[in-house]
């Protein structure tokens, strides 16, 4: 202990040694801490540490409790929060620490055997309630169907970045195949040379049509021509004759 009056890990791990009881660091390659860290509901107790702080999660009865001494009291925490509570600790820089051993029984192991604790109020921390604030860093939800389902959205959401990477990642290693691009290439060209040369006959038909529709005409006006050509010259022998005609009358009137 220094002047400040902080305990060091060897200090507590000293302390605690009397109970037969040691520490075993919770990232640590022991076999207990492998264990902790797959299933921690089957310990006893973590201590944790953050700077100057220390506190404990202990199991009293079968019911986990973070006794944290900035709290206004013991907080109830349940098997499936556990995991989470350890984990958000973690990030939030504690040190935690397994305690390895058989703990001496208390009263509150055998009353919360007989009486499981129910917390309808969480605790909270005693800084905000002399501040009169309602928040607090860790808030732990109010039933276990609520913590259940914010374990699936957070397994869900992982695995939904997994298939996300994977599918870009399978995206930037493919390929198009050489032969492939030949294949395309060739069956457009062979499109757009079908669709030439039916346009082709399309224009070679209509030239025909065209021109079978147009001999109809020119062979009637031929013949129209014919046939006013003669009305013309009928027209203008009738005018000779009546000429003739009124010429020989006015000849007979002066004899006379």
């Amino acid at each position: 202990m220094d002047d400040s009056g902080f305990f060091s890990v060897q200090v507590i791990a000293s302390a605690l040694r009397v109970w037969s009881l040691e520490l075993i660091p919770f990232r640590s390659q022991d076999p207990i801490a492998i264990a902790a860290k797959v299933n921690p509901k089957n310990q006893k107790a973590f201590i944790c540490n953050y700077r100057e702080h220390w506190f404990t999660v202990r199991k009293l009865g079968d019911q986990w409790f973070n006794l944290n001494s900035l709290l206004t009291g013991p907080e109830l925490i349940s098997d499936t929060y556990l995991v989470m509570f350890l984990t958000q600790l973690e990030q939030e820089g504690y040190a935690i620490f397994i305690v390895n051993g058989i703990l001496p029984e208390c009263e509150a192991d055998v009353l919360l055997r007989l009486m499981p604790a129910v917390q309808t109020v969480k605790p909270r921390l005693l800084s905000e309630v002399r501040k009169g604030t309602a928040s607090r860093p860790y808030t732990n939800p109010e039933s276990e169907d609520e913590q259940l389902q914010a374990a699936l959205k957070l397994s869900l959401e992982a695995e939904s970045l997994e298939c996300a990477s994977e599918a870009l990642e399978d995206e930037r290693t493919e390929v198009a195949h050489p032969d492939d691009i030949r294949t395309k290439r060739l069956a457009f060209f062979g499109m757009k040379k079908e669709d030439e040369a039916e346009n082709k006959l399309c224009l070679d038909v209509d030239v025909a049509k065209a021109q079978s529709s147009l001999l109809p005409s020119v062979n009637n006006a031929d013949s129209s021509d014919k046939a006013d050509m003669t009305e013309e010259e009928m027209l203008q022998i009738a005018i000779k004759m009546s000429m003739s005609d009124e010429v020989n009358n006015s000849s007979n009137s002066s004899t006379s």
